[in-house]
């Protein structure tokens, strides 16, 4: 059950809301969380009191930051060759061991930079 708080600020952000198909949010007073398609958006009292003043149709929701990135490896016989190869975000930096073509033998590969999240 939500408590007495929680139900007048349902009541007040049902007031201010303009009704169209960009803010067609719909609070209830009694909890839906276990169905297993809720149409409705559950919000609790803390998150309700930072849209007092605000436009609501315009929060938005920061992104997680995902768990791989995608990294250069340059070969450390000093050839130039290098290659991209992705890696774990919290892991140390990698150094691997494969072939440079360009002298015909397994060398270290240092990473050299981050390229981009994936």
């Amino acid at each position: 059950r939500y408590t007495e708080k929680q139900i007048s600020l349902f009541s007040w952000f049902n007031s201010i809301r303009t009704p169209g198909p960009h803010n067609s949010y719909f609070f209830s007073t009694t909890p839906h969380h276990k169905e297993k398609a809720c149409p409705l958006l559950c919000i609790d009292a803390a998150n309700l009191q930072t849209l007092q003043g605000k436009d609501c149709s315009t929060q938005l929701v920061a992104k997680a930051k995902s768990k791989t990135i995608l990294v250069q490896m340059v070969s450390a016989a000093g050839t130039g060759y290098c290659f991209n190869t992705k890696r774990n975000r919290l892991r140390e930096k990698l150094v691997l061991r494969k072939h440079d073509p360009f002298v015909n033998k397994h060398v270290l590969f240092l990473e050299k930079r981050k390229i981009r999240s994936i």
